[in-house]
């Protein structure tokens, strides 16, 4: 994809705090190639242009710390979960804030689709920002290098025989029906139904960890 000097220059800094952050362990070379990568696939689908910049940098820095554990983050007792669905831009983003939200410090979570399409309907945005829970994902595909990097990998919606999840993952598979299907009082119920989903794989894989209490009322 061709890029306007101001954007060339916008990627350029990413690379630049993306090797700072690394601490120079990752060629440079290397992480530019990342950079770019992550570009093409954020530009594809943004809708707003000025954050193009800082989803290719948190989509980058996720890519070459899945690709990079040992070099880039520690070993620590955070616990790795890869959520993914269809287009992850509903219910994988709704999982994956919930998880940070009730385990923070726990678990490192990262969200992904079959395909990056689509927007979160406000409804579902506000239902969770009432209770407190920030939405910050962004739509985007599953990664082989996701996968292989997760302890734990939650498939909402089926499909997990096709993602080639590597032999000796945990796995999970929820049902449910996609938010983008629904009318806002069913959003509503699927949400508080993946918050329940939420609490009981937290406490089956943290089991040493106090969950605060549910935001919602069950």
């Amino acid at each position: 994809m061709e890029k306007d000097p101001v954007t060339q220059r916008s990627l350029e800094y990413v690379v630049d705090g993306l090797v700072n952050d690394t601490h120079g362990r990752i060629d440079r070379d290397e992480i530019a190639k990342v950079v770019d990568e992550a570009y093409e696939e954020i530009a594809a689908q943004a809708s707003l242009i000025s954050y193009i910049p800082i989803l290719t940098q948190r989509h980058a820095r996720e890519m070459i710390e899945a690709r990079h554990l040992d070099t880039v983050d520690p070993p620590s007792d955070f616990t790795r979960v890869l959520v993914c669905g269809p287009t992850n831009s509903g219910r994988t983003q709704c999982a994956a804030a919930l998880m940070r939200f009730y385990a923070p410090g726990h678990v490192k979570v990262v969200s992904a689709g079959d395909v990056a399409a689509g927007e979160i309907k406000p409804v579902v945005n506000r239902y969770l920002r009432e209770r407190g829970v920030q939405l910050t994902d962004y739509p985007k595909q599953i990664r082989p290098e996701f996968l292989n990097a997760a302890d734990h990998v939650v498939v909402l919606g089926g499909g997990a025989d096709e993602l080639n999840i590597p032999a000796g993952k945990d796995v999970e598979v929820w049902d449910g029906s996609r938010l983008a299907d629904l009318n806002d009082d069913d959003s509503r119920a699927a949400i508080r139904d993946i918050d329940l989903k939420v609490r009981a794989f937290l406490e089956r894989v943290l089991p040493g960890v106090e969950l605060p209490p549910t935001v919602f009322n069950h």
